[in-house]
């Protein structure tokens, strides 16, 4: 009996040891899966994106072309505080761009990303109310010239991610014109921790149906508007975006007009600085239409349901190609000694021309910016490295404090401003000077660097859509810009306007010095944090 017993403990220790040893395997399997699936998950969905940002119209860049310094225009806009603490406004970029489209008879080409009535803080009543400005002129146009043909690409931000009509702009599809909204999917990853689980994920959203579809999500953008479903949010998050600040216009003679800036006709950003530069009937102008073409090409061949307007995309797709079959001739190359040589680029082609610039700056020249967002690591080196050959830098920059109602950290200006002013500190004889906007609710939105040479005076600027990030030059985003050579009375203008800003003249308050925006301890601590983390996460909109 008691051996009996022994062997019956003995069996049910047995029991015991293998099921423990069941149990033990069995959650080594489900930490394997739970570490496998997801990486399966992340590693499928950059195999997806490998062909993302190589469809046509994306890096696009012309050749450097003489043109006539007369057929080159520059606007500001321009906003400050004077005495009595009254805001004082100069804006000239969105009234040319009106008056482009009252002039054109033939042809409107517009690629803007921003072009609603979203506002976040309804306390603040809007500047103006371009949206609707920019559409009742389009609608206008239509009117009056019937056979006017009207091309608006824009951002899928305008129609809150989905895959529906920008409702800024139902008015001119009811009148004839084609709106088509950017295929987002088919630029590279920016937010390269979420993106790719989003690809795969995707294409199981019809698993969850109306859950999925169901508005119940507050609207990032406006908490009095429509509210978000989880289908739009998971589309937000991407942070993908076509930034492109584009117009071109034909008149009734085929002279050609085309404007790139910084602007957009966003009712709630109407009070914001920016710059625009305006080319008439020479240049690169073909390639500006012929991107925007592209692109809007692209987006309908991979998905028709992003097309708005009077005919399917199919039709339009053939009129796009037709179009640049019949394109006119343009005028010959302007042969006088004057000549200011433009080119235009766009995405990748921004960065490389940037960091060209940069690279040449050497002792003496002077650098002057003036930026909304400098974090872009590459440029800020080539920033430092100009100061050490001895180059002059000049910034002024946005403090990044206002965001259209809600209150900002300062991210990331003031951590790139510190690191710069710091470096220049200890390196004796580093000249590195630093101011800030002033702003009150608006934000300073340039994205503009002029570098000026010494010895010959010579001149080159880089004017345009993109902010100096990782998110803007390195090609995640679509992005339009003007570089110019020799610039002439176009440069006399900028830099008459920079040294206004610069010393607060006439009386109005534009900038303020950098022991303004002075942060230190343990607040600079966390912003330099949340600036790493965004510019190799892609978790930040900058």
């Amino acid at each position: 009996m008691a051996l009996y017993a022994r062997a019956k403990d003995n069996n049910g220790a047995g029991d015991d040891n293998r099921g423990g040893r069941r149990w033990r395997r069995l959650r080594y399997r489900m930490l394997l899966a739970a570490i496998a699936l997801p990486a399966v998950v992340y590693v499928t969905g950059l195999l997806i994106n490998l062909g993302a940002g190589r469809m046509r119209g994306f890096n696009v860049v012309s050749e450097l072309t003489p043109v006539n310094p007369g057929n080159l225009r520059i606007y500001f806009d321009l906003t400050g505080v004077d005495r009595d603490g009254e805001r004082v406004t100069e804006h000239e970029t969105f009234d040319a761009l009106l008056e482009m489209i009252a002039e054109a008879e033939r042809e409107i080409v517009l690629d803007l990303f921003l072009v609603n009535r979203y506002h976040f803080d309804r306390s603040t009543p809007f500047y103006r109310d371009t949206s609707q400005e920019l559409v009742d002129a389009l609608v206008e146009s239509r009117r009056r010239h019937p056979d006017i043909f009207i091309l608006f690409v824009t951002d899928m931000i305008n129609s809150g991610y989905q895959e529906s009509c920008p409702p800024a702009l139902l008015p001119l599809v009811e009148a004839g014109g084609h709106v088509v909204l950017t295929d987002l999917h088919q630029l590279p990853d920016s937010n390269f921790v979420y993106s790719p689980f989003y690809r795969v994920l995707r294409h199981l959203g019809w698993l969850a149906g109306p859950v999925i579809d169901r508005r119940f999500l507050p609207n990032p953008f406006d908490p009095e508007a429509e509210r978000f479903s989880l289908r739009q949010m998971s589309r937000a998050l991407n942070f993908k975006a076509n930034h492109r600040k584009v117009a071109a216009v034909r008149r009734a003679d085929g002279r050609w007009s085309a404007m790139v800036g910084s602007g957009n006709p966003h009712s709630a950003s109407s009070a914001h600085g920016n710059l625009a530069v305006i080319l008439d009937n020479e240049g690169p102008i073909h390639d500006i239409v012929f991107s925007e073409y592209n692109l809007a090409r692209a987006s309908l061949l991979r998905r028709p349901q992003l097309y708005f307007g009077p005919d399917t995309a199919t039709e339009l797709v053939r009129e796009l190609e037709r179009r640049v079959r019949q394109w006119p001739a343009m005028p010959p190359l302007y042969d006088g000694e004057d000549g200011v040589m433009v080119q235009y680029l766009s995405e990748l082609e921004v960065a490389r021309r940037l960091d060209r610039m940069l690279a040449t700056a050497d002792s003496g020249d002077r650098i002057e910016m003036m930026m909304f967002y400098l974090s872009d690591p590459k440029v800020i080196e080539g920033l430092r490295a100009a100061a050490e050959r001895g180059a002059q830098l000049r910034l002024l920059l946005d403090p990044n404090i206002d965001a259209f109602g809600r209150n900002k950290h300062g991210v990331p200006n003031r951590v790139t401003a510190h690191r710069l002013l710091g470096w220049a500190e200890a390196e004796a004889g580093r000249d590195v000077r630093v101011r800030w906007f002033l702003t009150h609710g608006e934000q300073a939105h340039f994205k503009v660097i002029r570098l000026i040479n010494r010895h010959t005076g010579h001149e080159r600027m880089l004017v345009g859509s993109a902010n100096f990030t990782v998110r803007n030059l390195r090609g995640q985003n679509l992005e339009s810009a003007f570089y110019l050579e020799n610039a002439r009375s176009l440069g006399v203008r900028y830099g008459e306007v920079f040294e206004r800003l610069w010393d607060n003249c006439d009386d109005v308050l534009y900038t303020v010095g950098f022991q303004a925006y002075q942060s230190s301890g343990w607040r600079l601590a966390i912003m330099r944090a949340m600036k790493f983390i965004g510019n190799r996460s892609g978790l930040c909109t900058y």
